[in-house]
């Protein structure tokens, strides 16, 4: 396919593996913050694990055929999530017709000829285990992996054997326990090896969702967590900070690399930037789950988390600085205490809610904390450590308030959605599922979304345009479709050209059929689709073009009945017909036989009449003779 867009407007295409997992929800806002900035329209692809041996993953990795050197401007791999199962050799084998003519950047594994983006995953490791080791004394450690050939998986494995052997350790077990980056393998596999027995002390997995699996399986087991048993995860998502032992983790700036991976490809593409290779640092980020019971996470170095106290707010002109100047008022006079929370109250009005905004929000209470250690004790330092308490109260209770919120908006639209995947679940032809799916696409967020099936007769090459469903209101499409090359996902024309657009492209199969592409606007942020959804639609859609299909069937079947039916009847009346034509040759027979049969009678009766005659005649001649003579 030719670009999509205009000269003026570059079209992206991102390869990653999944949308509704938190670590790349991360990296898909990354990925939207720079191209909203760079006005660029992007195209994610929800391809399978490379060489994985499941079969979903084979079928979603059809959309490998679509990705050629005019499809898009610049691409970009998200190497962390479809390299679980091989090496970065792989790419270059997939996209050798694709990588030598168009600017590539990956996240994660370097890729040969192009940029690459990635973390040091060994250093955050290392100084998590560092306060493991030296502040807690853990020393029997065992390790929850990540996914077989998993890049970021091995390299967080070996910074962990790094650490045992640097201290004289060994782990409590030689081989690692299976988490696979998924709560619900590490679960299984974490309740498997508790059930032999081996004791240990710490356990450090290789992403937080393996480490949520690990500590659900030591609660069931009443193993306590971290009077027992020292947890520690990787990646700091949000759900870190919240859960239910507020868990020491890894953090890794997935959304900023995600975003600076983009300004890097759209430089190679309009400006032919040379290629470069950025590694990012991790931090270890101490919580509960290791045995520290301090109020606000700090990072094992002491320092915060964030570059600046304010982190990323988004303040207005001289806020902070107000803060400053009503806590540095407190000291001096401690009866300021009270004008103090209400200017803090007035600061947190003023930034939107927000995980990212309560943690930056610690960071600032943190940094004024800091200001006071070189103090000495008295009534104004009392104060200041008053109202500090107060002010993490306060972000407490905003935290718990917009969690609330989320929690009765997520349950209004999950309701919503359920009802509208009930529609799905009883349409039964594909024109009554689409009508459904108009009314599901804005229950969950989506703005815009396309489905097309594959053209029988053009195998894969080809597909139909079926649905169309542009900013709120469904674009009507002629009788049947439109026919449109598959390496466009969406046709020339139907995708927005006044604005920069940016789309989530996914495969429609059932089993080992494939129906289709879905390409959809998701708001990747607010999280309300899932590859659950997609599943369903993927099973509503090849139910209703098995149903549409059946009663094609049916109505031929019908039409032949029909058909047979007339023929049937044609041949009844055809068979009367030729009973009664028997029925008159029969008579016409048997009036020739019996004419026969008379004439054998008369022909019978007629010879001894004639030879009587004959003797009569000649007995007359004698009698005349014997008279004469």
């Amino acid at each position: 396919m030719e670009a999509i867009m205009t000269a003026k407007r570059m079209t992206l295409g991102v390869l990653i593996n999944g949308f509704d997992l938190p670590y790349q929800l991360r990296v898909c806002a990354g990925v939207e913050d720079a191209a909203r900035e760079l006005d660029d329209n992007v195209f994610f692809l929800n391809s399978g694990s490379l060489n994985s041996p499941f079969p979903q993953d084979r079928m979603r990795n059809i959309l490998h055929r679509y990705v050629k050197a005019n499809s898009f401007d610049g691409f970009f791999v998200v190497s962390t999530t479809v390299l679980n199962f091989t090496g970065p050799e792989a790419l270059t084998d997939i996209f050798r017709d694709v990588f030598p003519h168009i600017p590539v950047v990956t996240l994660g594994a370097p890729s040969p000829g192009g940029s690459s983006f990635s973390i040091d995953n060994r250093s955050g490791v290392r100084e998590a285990m560092r306060h493991l080791i030296e502040d807690h004394g853990r020393s029997r450690f065992v390790f929850v992996s990540g996914l077989g050939d998993n890049y970021d998986g091995n390299e967080r494995k070996g910074a962990f054997l790094e650490m045992l052997a640097e201290y004289g350790l060994e782990p409590a077990d030689p081989v690692p326990i299976r988490g696979d980056f998924n709560y619900e393998i590490a679960l299984r596999s974490f309740r498997r090896w508790l059930d032999r027995g081996i004791p240990f002390d710490a356990v450090v997995a290789a992403n937080d969702e393996s480490a949520y699996g690990c500590y659900d399986a030591m609660v069931e087991r009443g193993i306590k967590v971290p009077s027992d048993v020292s947890l520690a995860g990787f990646d700091d998502i949000v759900n870190s900070r919240f859960f239910e032992v507020p868990l020491t983790t890894v953090m890794q700036p997935v959304r900023e690399l995600a975003s600076e991976a983009i300004r890097q490809l759209h430089r190679m593409v309009a400006d032919g930037a040379p290629r470069v290779d950025r590694v990012f640092p991790t931090v270890a980020v101490i919580r509960e789950s290791c045995g520290c019971f301090s109020e606000t996470a700090r990072v094992a170095s002491g320092e915060s988390a964030s570059e600046s106290p304010e982190g990323s707010l988004p303040l207005q002109p001289g806020a902070l600085r107000a803060i400053e100047d009503s806590f540095r008022a407190v000291r001096a006079d401690p009866e300021r205490g009270g004008a103090f929370i209400a200017e803090f109250q007035s600061f947190l009005r003023g930034i939107p809610p927000g995980p990212q905004s309560f943690a930056a929000s610690e960071n600032v209470v943190s940094a004024l904390e800091r200001s006071l250690w070189d103090g000495k004790m008295d009534a104004g330092m009392q104060a200041c450590e008053t109202v500090l308490h107060q002010a993490r109260i306060l972000i407490m209770q905003r935290a718990e308030a917009y969690q609330a919120n989320r929690g009765i908006m997520y349950r209004n639209r999950n309701r919503r959605t359920q009802y509208a995947i009930a529609g799905l679940m009883t349409s039964f032809s594909l024109d009554r599922l689409l009508s459904e799916i108009e009314g599901l696409l804005p229950s969950v967020g989506i703005r815009s979304g396309y489905i097309s099936l594959f053209a029988p007769e053009g195998g894969f090459d080809r597909a139909n345009l079926v649905f169309a469903h542009r900013d709120g209101v469904r674009v009507a499409l002629p009788p049947g479709g439109i026919d449109f090359a598959a390496d466009q996902y969406v046709p020339r024309g139907i995708v927005p050209q006044d604005r920069r657009f940016s789309l989530c492209v996914d495969t429609l199969y059932h089993g080992e059929t494939l129906l289709g592409l879905i390409a959809l606007d998701i708001d990747l942020e607010a999280g309300m689709w899932s590859d659950a959804i997609t599943s369903l639609l993927r099973g509503a859609i090849r139910a209703s073009l098995l149903m549409d299909e059946l009663v094609a069937k049916d109505e031929r079947l019908n039409a032949a009945f029909r058909e047979l039916s007339a023929r049937a009847s044609e041949l009844e009346q055809a068979n009367i017909r030729i009973r009664e034509d028997q029925e008159r040759l029969l008579v016409s027979e048997k009036m020739a036989s019996l004419g026969r049969l008379t004439a054998g009678i008369a022909h019978e009766m007629n010879t001894p009449l004639a030879t009587v005659r004959a003797s009569l005649s000649e007995i007359a001649s004698l009698v005349g003779e014997y008279r004469d003579s």
